[in-house]
């Protein structure tokens, strides 16, 4: 009973144990012991079970701790525009651009600075007529504080609108 066959067969076995041990889940095999002394000795769990993988754990959504509501700026060659988001509710707010046509005729160019001053200003008044007070500005990651965002960031807040 000790030849190589059966030590190998009894290390398999153990194998299976170990694994079992673990925590993995093993079918019964009746090749894996083919008579010998350790037959009587039970597996647990004989038979594959479908392990149940819950749901991931997702945190509660911190819409009281973000900022209510965000100013977006949209800069194209020919158009500026500008729009301020509610966060948790993901609509809009109020939005100004200059490709409205109320706005061109008064407007010299569509597109530069003086433009993109006069859209802010736009907003600002809309923001205070709907009593939103304070918003927050949002950046790009290429957008710097200079040239069309800074006249657009700039004439919001002399309008009277709080920067958070």
């Amino acid at each position: 009973m000790d030849s190589k066959e059966t030590r190998h067969k009894m290390l398999l076995c153990g194998l299976a144990r170990f694994w079992q041990w673990l925590g993995t889940h093993l079918r019964r095999r009746s090749s894996c012991f083919h008579g010998d002394a350790r037959k009587d000795l039970p597996l647990e769990n004989v038979y594959r079970l479908k392990m149940v993988i819950p749901p991931p754990v997702r945190p509660a959504p911190v819409t009281k701790f973000l900022k209510p509501y965000l100013l977006r700026m949209h800069f194209s060659n020919k158009y500026v525009s500008a729009q301020v988001v509610h966060t948790p509710t993901a609509t809009v707010a109020a939005s100004a651009s200059s490709q409205e046509k109320l706005l061109r005729p008064s407007m010299e160019s569509t597109r530069d600075v003086a433009a993109a001053a006069k859209i802010g200003k736009i907003l600002g008044e809309r923001l205070l007529q709907k009593s939103i007070p304070a918003v927050c500005v949002f950046l790009k990651r290429e957008q710097k504080y200079h040239g069309k965002v800074k006249a657009v960031v700039d004439s919001v807040r002399d309008a009277g609108v709080k920067l958070l």
